[in-house]
This record gives structure tokens, sequence and C-alpha cells, in this order.
């Protein structure tokens, strides 16, 4: 009865021992899934952040080009408009210029007729003189 009762004893903790590790695989097993889904919670966001750091980019990039552009594009204005007022500019002078040359052409031909006239009365007096001294 006592070798029964040993052998009943035994057998009943080799049961135990193997239930206690049949729970201790379990736990490990779910600690290791636990874990490989925290690892995957972790990689997924470092995805999404990264996914995210280069929309950004992009975007910063594309807001770049843009300003870029734009700057570009007020440049050219202002060169356009500095062009511009400089064509004015000379447009007024070449005018004034024509204008004065055309004063000064006017003046050289009135001082040329009147001396030309002036010459002419001189010549006919001359002439006059000459025939009224000679008859």
């Amino acid at each position: 009865a006592i070798e029964e009762k040993q052998k009943l004893e035994e057998a009943n903790a080799k049961d135990e021992a193997e239930r206690a590790a049949v729970e201790k695989r379990a736990a490990e097993e779910r600690e290791a899934v636990e874990k490989a889904a925290v690892a995957q919670a972790e990689a997924d966001e470092k995805e999404a952040a990264a996914r995210r750091a280069e929309e950004e980019k992009a975007s910063l990039a594309h807001e770049a080009g843009f300003d870029k552009k734009r700057k570009e594009q007020e440049l050219f204005d202002e060169v356009r408009k500095k062009a511009e007022a400089d064509f004015e500019v000379a447009k007024v002078n070449a005018e004034q210029d024509a204008k004065a040359a055309n004063a000064t052409a006017e003046r050289v031909a009135a001082e040329a007729q009147a001396k030309a006239q002036a010459d002419a009365k001189a010549k006919a007096e001359a002439e006059a003189k000459a025939e009224g001294g000679s008859a």
C-alpha cells in the first residue's frame, strides 16, 4: 500500500511537472507573440513616420520650387519694369534732342536766310549805286 501511494505521488509529481512545463511553454509563447506584436507596431509606426517625413519633404520641395518660380517672376517683372522705364526716359530724351536739333536747324536756317537777304539787299544797293553813279 505504501508502494502504491508512493507510485501515485510520483505520478502526480510527474503530471504536475509536465503541466508546469506546458504552462511555462505557453507563457513563453504568449510573451513571444506579444513582443512580436509590439515590434510590428513599432515598425508600422516608424514606416508611417518615414512616409509622413517623405510627404513633408515633397511638400517642402514643391513649395520651394513654387517660391523659386515666384521669385524668378518677380525678378523678371522688376527687370521688365526697369527696362520699360529706361525706354521711356530714352524716348523722352530722344524727343527733346530732336526738338533741340529742329530748333537749332530752324535758327541756323533763319540766320542763313537773314544773311542771304542782307547780302542780296547789299548787292542790290551796290548795283543801284553803281547804276546811279554811272547814269
